[in-house]
């Protein structure tokens, strides 16, 4: 089950401006993985994809659920394997898509999300 905290949804956005990290990733995975359209609901999610316990050996368009911002170990950010150990994410603190190594969240990463 996919939990959520301090993540404000937005994720019926159709563009990079107006949305969140879940929004990012929906609009990633539409562009740039063959159009693939996630559900409305996140919780719907879990029909689409296979949750696996990190660490776990990354393939392209993973989403990679992570503990970003809080010390409970909910997951309150997501992001998009790309490949070669890079995750595209909507940065929290600094705004706008980024493209980073994986390794500079690992001790956050929490599960990855892989499409069945």
């Amino acid at each position: 089950m996919l939990c959520f905290s301090r993540c404000k949804f937005t994720d019926d956005a159709s563009d990079y401006e107006n949305c969140d990290c879940t929004g990012a990733v929906r609009v990633i995975l539409r562009d740039y993985g063959g159009g693939i359209e996630l559900p409305a609901d996140v919780q719907d999610w879990k029909r689409v994809f296979e949750m696996l316990p990190w660490p776990v050996e990354l393939k392209d368009l993973d989403v990679v659920l992570m503990a970003y911002d809080n010390k409970l170990g909910l997951v309150d950010h997501m992001a998009v394997h790309v490949g070669n150990n890079y995750i595209v994410h909507l940065g929290k603190h600094t705004g706008g898509l980024r493209c980073e190594r994986v390794n500079r969240y690992q001790t956050r990463i929490l599960h990855v999300a892989r499409l069945r």
